[in-house]
């Protein structure tokens, strides 16, 4: 089963840079992270999905191919009407049709969960940075870090 971590928000609330931060990572790869438990291994992309031009179904095949088991990804909340990419909870829709376990998800820019957003059964409230357009991108880091028990 896919494990997934979730950065959620829309266009210019530093879900990009949060996840360089987070991670060191520059580019879309496999890196291993320090975690509560153990060292943990995760792919990691750094543009959004619909911004990468990047359906569900083709992110469901392509981390199937490659074998990963934990990815960290960054997701507009609305969506990209050019190209007919869906809304952040229609990728979480179908990552659950697909037997994933969405672990954490955090939404910048926000107070609230995004209209008809239908969270799976087991996941903990996500975390809410309302003002991360306001904040460096290393702070936000160092809140999901501890949020997440990552290192």
């Amino acid at each position: 089963m896919v494990t997934v971590y979730v950065i959620l928000g829309d266009t210019n609330m530093k879900k990009s840079s949060t996840v360089r931060a987070l991670t060191g990572v520059g580019q879309k790869k496999e890196f291993e992270i320090a975690t509560n438990s153990g060292n943990l291994k995760v792919f990691t992309l750094i543009s959004a999905l619909q911004e990468s031009e990047i359906s569900p179904e083709k992110f469901i095949d392509f981390v199937k191919k490659g074998g990963y088991q934990n990815v960290l990804i960054p997701l507009w909340i609305s969506g990209r009407k050019r190209g007919n990419f869906p809304s952040g909870n229609e990728y979480l829709q179908e990552f659950m049709k697909a037997n994933w376990h969405i672990e954490h998800i955090v939404i910048l820019g926000g107070h609230d969960l995004p209209n008809h957003t239908v969270l799976p059964d087991g996941v903990s409230a996500p975390l809410f940075i309302s003002n991360s357009n306001q904040q460096p991108a290393n702070r936000i880091a160092s809140q999901i870090r501890g949020e997440w028990g990552w290192f």
